[in-house]
């Protein structure tokens, strides 16, 4: 609960944990153990699965419908498996960094900002990698619509 009440251990994992991300019903979190291991676990614990063995991921997000994550190694290149653990695919192969993540509401595309300040959208297959904005820090947000 907000107030501190209630509070429940969601994992007994021996490594740690970081990049938590709630799922967007939220009924499960997504997480990432020792940089190397991407897991989704239900929001009381249960059913703590782990999803792949990836190299180095610092950063973490489902898709709004919950059957994909997006990941950024700490190379900055920028991943997308199925929470089933199939399809693990390298979207972006940049020479810049990828820093900032987020899926469309519909999970077809995601947005990505390069440490060169550029904002691109690409289907989440990694085909369509486009450059839609130049000098762009910081955080942002889909639309809605």
């Amino acid at each position: 609960a907000v107030d501190g009440t209630n509070n429940t251990k969601i994992t007994d994992n021996v490594a740690w944990e970081t990049s938590v991300d709630w799922s967007a019903d939220g009924s499960h979190l997504a997480y990432i153990a020792d940089d190397d291991e991407l897991f989704v676990v239900a929001a009381d614990g249960s059913n703590n699965t782990k999803i792949a063995n990836v190299k180095n991921a610092n950063s973490i997000l489902l898709s709004a419908d919950g059957s994909h994550l997006a990941y950024i190694t700490d190379d900055d290149e920028l991943f997308v498996v199925a929470v089933d653990g199939t399809n693990n695919t390298k979207i972006t192969d940049n020479v810049a960094w990828e820093t900032s993540v987020d899926w469309s509401a519909d999970g077809s595309h995601l947005a990505y900002i390069t440490d060169d300040d550029e904002l691109f959208v690409v289907a989440a297959d990694g085909t369509n990698n486009t450059k839609i904005a130049n000098k762009v820090s910081g955080e942002f947000e889909w639309s809605p619509r």
